[in-house]
This record gives C-alpha cells, sequence and structure tokens, in this order.
C-alpha cells in the first residue's frame, strides 16, 4: 500500500508540473500577443489622424454634389435652401413659420444602397446641421414639419437602388455662417461622420 501511495503520489507530480508548464506557457504567448496587437496600433496612429482631418472632415469638409462614402451607403448633397419657409408653408396648412430669429434649412440629397441586404435611408441615416456655435439640429427635435418629397418617404431599397428627396432642419440664423451637414449611419457602434457644407 505504502508503495502504491508514493506511485500516486508521483504520478500527481508530475501532471501538476505539466499543468504549471501550460498555463505559464499560455500566459506567455498571451503577453506576446498583446505585445504585438500594441506595436501596430501606434504605427497606425499618424495615419488614423490624417485620416480624421482627411476630405469630408469637419476640418476639410466636402462641397454641395460631392459623394460622401458611409458603410453601405453613398449620399450626395445635391443643393440647399438656406430659407425654405415658403416651400414648407406651402405643403401643409398646419406647418408653422420657423421660431424668431431661426431659418428653415432645406437640402436636396440622393442616396445610394451599397449594402448586401435591404437598407432604409429613415432608419439608417442620420442627418444634422452643426452650427457655427458647435451646437447641432435635427429633424427630430428641430423639424420644419411635413417637408415636400420628403427623403425618408422612399421605403426600402436594394442593392444599387437609390433615392432622391428633402431633409429640413430648423437652424437659428446666427448659426448658419459656417455651418455643415453631418451626415452618419444611425445606431452605429463606431460612428463615422461624414461633414459637407451647408453653402
Amino acid at each position: 500500500m505504502s508503495g502504491f501511495g508514493i506511485g500516486i503520489g508521483a504520478v500527481a507530480t508530475a501532471l501538476g508540473v505539466w499543468g504549471m508548464t501550460i498555463f505559464f506557457n499560455a500566459v506567455d504567448d498571451i503577453s506576446h500577443a498583446f505585445d504585438d496587437v500594441g506595436s501596430p496600433a501606434a504605427s497606425l496612429a499618424p495615419s488614423v489622424e490624417a485620416e480624421e482631418h482627411g476630405p469630408g472632415s469637419r476640418e476639410r469638409p466636402l462641397h454641395i454634389g460631392d459623394a460622401a462614402t458611409l458603410p453601405d451607403w453613398t449620399v450626395v448633397v445635391n443643393s440647399v435652401n438656406r430659407d425654405a419657409q415658403r416651400e414648407v408653408l406651402s405643403e401643409n396648412q398646419f406647418n408653422d413659420p420657423p421660431s424668431s430669429g431661426s431659418a428653415y434649412v432645406m437640402a436636396n440629397v440622393t442616396t445610394t444602397y451599397k449594402g448586401p441586404k435591404t437598407g432604409n435611408v429613415q432608419w439608417d441615416l442620420d442627418f444634422k446641421v452643426l452650427g457655427s456655435a458647435g451646437n447641432t439640429f435635427d429633424s427630430s427635435n428641430h423639424g420644419c414639419g411635413v417637408v415636400p418629397d420628403a427623403l425618408g418617404s422612399n421605403g426600402e431599397l436594394y442593392p444599387g437602388a437609390s433615392a432622391t428627396g428633402n431633409i429640413c432642419v430648423e437652424v437659428p440664423q446666427a448659426q448658419l455662417d459656417r455651418a455643415l451637414w453631418v451626415i452618419s449611419k444611425s445606431l452605429s457602434l463606431h460612428k463615422t461622420a461624414v461633414f459637407v457644407t451647408v453653402g
């Protein structure tokens, strides 16, 4: 029995050493993996910074007529009406004029779906106006009412399909100078915005 116990103890010791070897080797591999991940990130930092300040950034916004590229979508702001009060009030008798000191800014936009399944402009894309003082204005909180030829009324789009329509936002006139459209994907975890001049 004592010999059997010694044998069992030796096997247990060997298994313990083997297990510790595997554990420490795994820790070493993980450490090297994190080192490998960290090195490229440092080398990529300059290019990421350059991309943030490239065409379509706040510092270098696109112009009316330029194509803005987003995941699954291409968006072109065709034209902008910085004072669309007459058009909005003519569209629906229940529309109200903008607040004192504000203007209805309406853009005609063409969107093209490039994704693999289907897309819906109303749910997939966000449009805001970034005022010169740094405030943002969107149609949810600063809408114009019933908009003529509204972009969001185009429904579901299959790959390659396009939709053209209007979006309208109420913006304080004092913030219209150097204002920008901010276009982004809705509900995106890594939201990348494209900036376009209001005109």
